[in-house]
This record gives structure tokens, C-alpha cells and sequence, in this order.
């Protein structure tokens, strides 16, 4: 009888999920922020990639406040610890130090496995997440990300003006780097796996990381979703 009237409602309607997240946080989300990681949740949804067998971790660095951006948004499991003295800047996410940065002890898939994090600010070094040891880790500066996926040495590609860097590895193959949710370039992965063991966020790189992920390979246009869901929010809060 009023169309307009439930359209409005159920635009309006905020996800289980979203307020299973919100109960999470030690201090109670506003209403916009409610808003904004609905709109997060409900887009990752539509994407068919809020589940963990699609992304394992996927943290809001640029959050309120430190607690609620050390929680996994996927599901109540993974969640960030603090390593060290990580500094911490309300809606722009977690800056690394020497030693400083997140953990997790987790594992990732040893030959197909996707990761990534976003920049908004990258200080006199880099970005970096480790899901491998010393065989599994991405990392980026203004100008280069550099991904390494297996025993044999790293792989590097132009990343001049990017904010998000990604890269996946399919079966230990194929390694694909993306720049701001577009694909760039896919190299030779070298084969065999990756380590397995504690994942490892901006410890030994100062850029300000506003967002992070990781899990299993995704395709192309998977990153590109996720790329665009992360992007509505980060702008949302000030955080890209």
C-alpha cells in the first residue's frame, strides 16, 4: 500500500550481521558509523564475499577507535592483537613501527592465497602484511609493491599512486598484482608453498594502514568488489 514507504524501511534495515559486529566493540558504534558498516556488510553480501571461505580477515584499521579496528569484520575469529607500540589514529587506521604492528596466529592456504591492505599514508617507508614467514608477505611503497609467494625470491611491480595493493597466487603459480582494484600484471609465482603461521600486519613499515585483508585466492573481479566495497566505506570515514 506504501511502496515508497518500505523501500525506505528496508534500505534503512540494519543486518544481524552488522549488529553481531557492533556488539563486538567495547565502545557502542554511533548511528552513522552503524550506517556506514551496513553498507560495507550489505556490499561485501551482494558480492558473495562476506564468509570466510572467501576472505578469512578483513580488518577496518580505520576505525573509531583502536578495539573495533583489531576486530575481523568476516567473523568473530582472527581478531588482531597489538605487537609492540603501534600508534594508533581514529578513522585513519594503525601506523608500524620497528617492531610495532598486529598479529594474528592464523593460517593461510600454502598455495592459493589472496592478500592486501590499503595506504593512506606512507610515511618514510611502506605498507606490509605477512601471511607466509619468510615466504608469504606483500609489501608496498609510494612507488613499488613487491609480493613474495614461494622459496624463490620476490616479485615487484610499479605501484606509483596506489592506495590499495593486492596480490593473489593460484596452486603456487601465478602471481597477480593489483593497483587499486585493477588487475596490473601477473608473474611467475616460482612454484611450491608458502609457510604457515602468524599473520603479521605493518610491523617494520610506517605507512598508515587504513584497512587489511587476506585468504584464499580471489578472482579478478572478486578484488574488484572488495576493492569497491572498502573504497565506499574508507570514504566514508575519512579513512582513504
Amino acid at each position: 500500500m506504501y511502496p515508497h514507504t518500505s523501500r525506505m524501511l528496508t534500505s534503512r534495515h540494519i543486518l544481524a550481521e552488522t549488529r553481531a559486529l557492533a556488539a563486538r566493540f567495547s565502545t557502542p558504534p554511533t548511528a552513522v558509523r552503524m550506517g556506514q558498516l551496513n553498507r560495507l556488510i550489505r556490499d561485501l553480501q551482494l558480492a558473495g564475499l562476506y564468509t570466510n571461505t572467501k576472505i578469512k580477515g578483513l580488518y577496518l584499521l580505520a576505525a573509531a577507535d583502536a578495539q573495533a579496528a583489531r576486530q575481523n569484520i568476516i567473523e568473530n575469529a582472527v581478531n588482531l592483537s597489538v605487537s609492540g607500540s603501534p600508534t594508533f589514529t581514529a578513522d585513519r587506521g594503525y601506523t608500524g613501527g620497528a617492531s610495532d604492528g598486529l598479529t594474528v596466529s592464523a593460517s593461510a592456504d600454502a598455495t592459493n592465497h589472496s592478500a592486501g591492505f590499503w595506504i593512506n599514508n606512507y610515511n618514510a617507508d611502506s605498507g606490509y602484511i605477512n601471511t607466509g614467514g619468510t615466504n608469504g608477505y606483500l609489501r608496498a611503497s609510494s612507488t613499488q609493491m613487491a609480493a613474495k609467494w614461494s622459496a624463490v625470491g620476490e616479485v615487484t611491480e610499479n605501484t606509483t599512486g596506489a592506495h590499495s595493493v593486492m596480490a593473489t597466487v593460484d596452486a603456487g603459480v601465478n602471481l597477480r598484482f593489483y593497483k587499486n582494484g585493477a588487475l596490473v600484471s601477473t608473474e611467475s609465482a616460482g612454484g611450491g608453498s608458502i609457510s604457515l603461521g602468524t599473520i603479521v600486519i605493518a610491523t617494520g613499515y610506517s605507512g598508515r594502514h587504513a584497512a587489511a585483508h587476506w585468504g584464499p585466492n580471489l578472482t579478478t573481479g572478486e578484488l574488484a568488489a572488495l576493492y569497491a566495497a572498502l573504497n565506499t566505506y574508507l570514504t566514508s570515514v575519512g579513512g582513504n
